[in-house]
């Protein structure tokens, strides 16, 4: 019989909540002797910020409609993003090219379209960036004898890039997102 590796696996997208770092904590307390890795997409910490993007500009659009318009309206601006995106995120031999990253793709879409500036977008990844780094550190001060390691992948779109890039950008569902970018 051979023994299963002392190794927790968590997959966390554009940034790790408090509510997910409690739960980290948790698996912790339960089984100090592990080692703890944390998947994220390098190139994906945008995805939230478009997806709050899109669902604003739909609203503002829908203000004075039905519940269906919304809908539509943000339907529409979710398939253009999806398109946009997908049609400009370069892949070489199973590496994402950083040029026509999913980040850089969202950047270049949302001020096309007017959902933002570079600055506000930079902003915005800067802070992401930032707390997946401070929520690094909490863990590690929190559990000081635990090799706590944050796993940056570069190839999220593989092997099912269409079914990620939808849950990112079509759905906004980080959720299902990070299950794909764990398998």
């Amino acid at each position: 019989m051979t023994a299963v590796p002392k190794i927790l696996h968590f997959v966390c997208l554009c940034e790790i909540t408090h509510i997910q770092r409690d739960y980290i904590n948790l698996w912790i307390a339960a089984n100090p002797d592990y080692v703890i890795k944390i998947h994220t997409d390098k190139y994906a910490f945008l995805a939230r910020e478009l997806a709050v993007r899109l669902q604003k500009k739909a609203s503002k659009e829908t203000l004075n409609h039905s519940g269906k318009a919304f809908r539509t309206a943000l339907f529409s601006w979710q398939n253009d993003a999806f398109n946009y995106i997908r049609n400009r995120v370069a892949t070489e031999a199973g590496i994402e090219s950083f040029a026509n990253s999913f980040d850089n793709c969202v950047k270049a879409f949302c001020q096309e379209r007017g959902l933002g500036t570079a600055e506000e977008l930079d902003n915005s990844y800067d802070a992401n960036r930032n707390r997946l780094s401070s929520a690094q550190y909490f863990l590690r001060k929190a559990n000081p004898t635990t090799d706590i390691t944050i796993i940056l992948s570069e190839d999220a779109f593989f092997p099912s890039p269409s079914y990620y890039l939808t849950e990112l950008v079509r759905r906004g569902n980080l959720i299902t997102a990070s299950e794909i970018l764990g398998l």
